[in-house]
């Protein structure tokens, strides 16, 4: 029986072990975001490039397909509904502050 017991010990100590280890990078990854550090990804900047959209009641307009500039920001086209691109704009990652992609103005109403 002494056998079966310190199995049955070593077992339970190797899934506390485990189950701590697994735990621990969750804790890690709440603090980070709780901080604010969330970084900008492609389908990100769509969605604030969408609500932009609609902020400015330009319901016949979309995001379409997005990048990655070499300065972390993103470049995201603008299509029509029938997909035909009409503009781009870049989404900064620090702000998230959209703008046109060839003038740098803040997109506006008549942007």
């Amino acid at each position: 029986m002494s056998h079966f017991r310190m199995l049955g010990v070593a077992c339970l100590s190797a899934f506390v072990f485990a189950g701590a280890a697994v735990a621990a990078p969750a804790v890690t990854q709440i603090a980070a975001s709780e901080q604010g550090a969330e970084t900008l990804t492609l389908s990100g900047a769509k969605q604030i490039v969408t609500h932009r959209l609609a902020e400015l009641g330009k319901t016949n307009l979309r995001a379409g397909r997005a990048e990655f500039a070499k300065d972390g920001n993103v470049s995201v086209e603008i299509l029509t509904l029938q997909g035909i691109t009409v503009d781009h704009v870049r989404v900064d990652a620090k702000s998230g502050q959209v703008t046109n992609a060839h003038t740098g103005a803040p997109l506006a109403m008549n942007g």
